[in-house]
């Protein structure tokens, strides 16, 4: 899944530089982007963890694998326990499960394992109400996908700092199974709701005298009932 992708990209490229501290970064998922792109969802209580060692291709690294009791098996999971690994946490991306504890927990499918991390939106029990209203809510939500996003741009504020500022009526194009046209509104924000399931690639028009940092179109995709988020930056063209 692309968040497991991004978190061992991530770190394995630090880990593998030399005088490079330990690092993380993340894309933070909001629940139906998380849900969709998991292969497995549950709320667990952890049982028990052990370290293992986990290789890829030429690279060698210790994890923990860590065992829980099924309380609500969503997806990808069944029976009473399941096993999922993580890194060992202090700038790996490793997510500190305790002992006992129970937790929401999303995972990906990787060489026959589930692994998870903190750059998905496992977390503990007490901070799962969002995602538990979406999950549970999921039976009799109307079926279709939805993409939503913003585009903003860099901008001198009124103390003489920069700062990003939404961007209103940028036309954007959302082309796949079917095409959608919308501008964004006052806040900068867009959302096309309904859309078919499937890959879909999300483009903006760039206004004159400006550029977009990255590319101007983002490829996405959706399950049913599922989302995808995506944002645009804009720069001035130099003058």
């Amino acid at each position: 899944m692309r968040w497991l992708f991004i978190a061992i990209t991530v770190f394995t490229l630090v880990a593998l530089s030399a005088g490079n501290a330990l690092a993380c970064t993340c894309l933070e998922r909001v629940p139906c982007q998380a849900f969709g792109e998991a292969s497995a969802v549950f709320v667990g209580t952890v049982i028990d963890s052990r370290i293992i060692t986990i290789k890829r291709g030429n690279y060698e690294s210790s994890s923990r694998a860590v065992r829980f009791s099924l309380d609500s098996p969503f997806r990808g999971v069944k029976g009473s326990q399941v096993e999922v690994t993580t890194a060992m946490g202090g700038g790996d991306c490793g997510f500190g499960f305790v002992p006992t504890q129970q937790y929401l927990a999303y995972a990906s499918a990787y060489e026959g394992k589930l692994s998870t991390s903190i750059c998905s939106r496992t977390r503990s029990i007490s901070r799962a109400a969002e995602d538990l209203s979406y999950i549970r809510g999921l039976a009799t939500a109307k079926p279709g996908a939805t993409i939503s996003g913003r585009v903003v741009t860099n901008r001198r504020n009124k103390n003489g700092g920069y700062e990003n500022q939404p961007l209103a009526r940028i036309k954007i194009t959302i082309e796949g199974l079917t095409k959608r046209e919308i501008k964004t509104d006052m806040k900068g924000q867009f959302r096309v709701e309904g859309l078919p399931a499937g890959p879909y690639v999300v483009k903006l028009s760039v206004p004159r005298q400006s550029k977009v940092a990255g590319a101007p179109g983002q490829k996405v995709k959706v399950t049913d009932r599922g989302c995808a988020v995506v944002e645009f930056w804009l720069e001035p063209l130099a003058s």
